[in-house]
C-alpha cells in the first residue's frame, strides 16, 4: 500500500514538472519571458510597472495639489468639496 502511494506521488511530481516545462517553453516562444537587460525580471513586467508608476505619480501630484490648497485656505474647505475630510 505505501509503495503504491509513493509511486503515485512520484508520477504526480513528474507530470507537474513536465507541465511546467511545457508552459515555460510556450511562454518563451511567445516572448512573454523576454529579458533584454538580463536582470531576471521579464520585460513585460517592467513595462507594466512603469505604467503603474506613471499612474501613481499622477494621482500623487493631484493629492499634493489638493493638500496645498487646503493648507493655504482651510476655512474654505467644506465637506461638499471634500467628502472624505473630517471636521477637525
Amino acid at each position: 500500500m505505501a509503495l503504491s502511494t509513493l509511486f503515485y506521488i512520484t508520477i504526480t511530481v513528474f507530470v507537474i514538472a513536465i507541465i511546467l516545462n511545457v508552459v515555460a517553453i510556450w511562454m518563451a516562444s511567445k516572448g512573454l519571458t523576454r529579458d533584454d537587460n538580463n536582470n531576471f525580471i521579464p520585460d513585460i513586467l517592467e513595462e507594466k510597472f512603469a505604467e503603474l508608476k506613471k499612474d501613481v505619480k499622477t494621482v500623487s501630484d493631484s493629492v499634493k495639489g489638493v493638500v496645498k490648497k487646503l493648507d493655504a485656505k482651510p476655512e474654505e474647505a467644506s465637506k461638499e468639496d471634500n467628502p472624505g475630510l473630517d471636521d477637525a
